[in-house]
């Protein structure tokens, strides 16, 4: 497997703190330290023995530099001697129970006096392989035609309903969670744009593409773009469910039309300032179902609303979007979005569908009903439409 096109890992400010001492400028700091604990919140004790990497380079990619360590018994690390300077960029990525936990890009300031440390935490959690407890909540795709293809705008919101974090059951050094892409979108790579958890790579597959991360619990949002390919004007979307999807739907530009076996027509909607037609599923949609979707675009169809379907995938699922789509998100872990609770409910709902179809048994039921029920009581109550 090949890494796909990533941007650089994106900064995020929120998981680490940083402590200067002696803030005053004077002779610049060559060097400064990299320091912090790792929390088990599965366990709410911090972490020994979790293996923690330090990596780094200048904005140029030169000067690169890795650092290894494990931690002691209070779940602490301590890197030092790491050269400090505005143009270089630092991540600490922990492994902890088989997951990859990344923590959050940061910079060792010069221009102090005091050698400058920098402190952080960085959360992990047991982990599971277990399949069954991730699902989509939503699958929202915003499709554009232009010169050449159709650039899609795919953004999905994955729901973590245990209190493990998901790692997948490839083992080490394979896809946690897989990004499933139409036929014709795979060869062109696929590029994460905006993300509730860092990605620090994005593996190409057979399926679409996949992240390396452990998914923790909660629901985390990934918006991420792919060009399809198609012959005059016809551009086909389908795809294989890799699991269970609530809610799906696809939008497009007047000039466009969809037609598929799982979507139907579902109005109009204005987004941003932009209004594009919708199809929808009418019932949730089960791993390893066949969606077939196809999209034909007229003579004069352009790809001018790029953008837009960018910002509109974005605010759909809820992320913040401010003046570029590669801007970084200000904080790790963002609060609810206010749409969750009825994420959840819906969850419960195509639960009891699939229970009332047969299609799962009495036990299984009861279980990740629970589970679910279980998020929908952490929601703080402002959380509901």
């Amino acid at each position: 497997m090949r890494r796909s096109g990533v941007k650089v890992r994106r900064v995020v400010i929120g998981a680490a703190a940083v402590a200067l001492w002696g803030a005053a400028p004077a002779v610049a700091a060559g060097t400064g330290v990299i320091q912090g604990v790792v929390v088990n919140e599965t366990t709410g004790a911090p972490q020994p023995g979790a293996s923690v990497r330090l990596g780094g380079a200048r904005e140029d990619g030169s000067g690169r530099i890795s650092r290894r360590a494990v931690t002691d018994a209070r779940g602490r690390y301590r890197f030092t001697d790491i050269p400090a300077g505005d143009d270089r960029l630092y991540v600490v990525d922990v492994r902890h129970d088989g997951g990859l936990f990344p923590g959050s890009p940061l910079s060792i300031p010069a221009d102090t006096k005091e050698t400058p440390v920098i402190e952080t935490r960085i959360r992990v959690w047991d982990t599971t392989t277990n399949p069954q407890t991730v699902l989509l909540a939503r699958d929202n795709m915003f499709v554009t035609p232009g010169r050449g293809g159709m650039d899609v705008v795919e953004s999905v919101t994955v729901a973590n309903m245990t209190d493990l974090a998901y790692i997948g059951r490839g083992g080490p050094g394979a896809p946690t969670l897989g990004l499933a892409v139409p036929v014709e979108g795979r060869a062109g790579g696929i590029e994460i744009i905006d993300s509730d958890l860092d990605v620090p790579e994005l593996l190409r597959t057979d399926f679409g593409a996949g992240l390396t991360i452990a998914i923790p619990p909660g629901q985390w949002k990934f918006t991420y773009v792919y060009r399809v390919g198609g012959v005059a004007g016809n551009y086909d979307l389908s795809r294989t469910a890799l699991y269970p999807v609530v809610q799906t739907s696809v939008h497009a530009p007047e000039d466009v039309d969809v037609t598929s076996n799982r979507l139907v027509p579902n109005g109009n909607v204005t987004i941003g300032g932009t209004e594009y037609a919708r199809w929808s599923a009418t019932e949730a949609i089960e791993e390893g179902d066949q969606i077939q979707i196809s999209a034909t675009a007229s003579a004069d169809a352009s790809n001018t609303m790029l953008a837009a379907g960018i910002a509109a995938a974005i605010a759909v699922a809820g992320m913040l979007f401010a003046g570029t789509v590669w801007r970084n998100r200000r904080r790790r872990n963002p609060a609810p979005a206010v749409d969750e609770r009825r994420d959840l409910m819906s969850a419960i709902a195509a639960l009891d569908i699939r229970r009332n179809a047969g299609d799962i048994d009495e036990e299984e039921w009861d279980a990740r009903r629970a589970e679910l029920k279980a998020l929908l009581a952490r929601l703080p109550a402002g959380s509901s439409r």
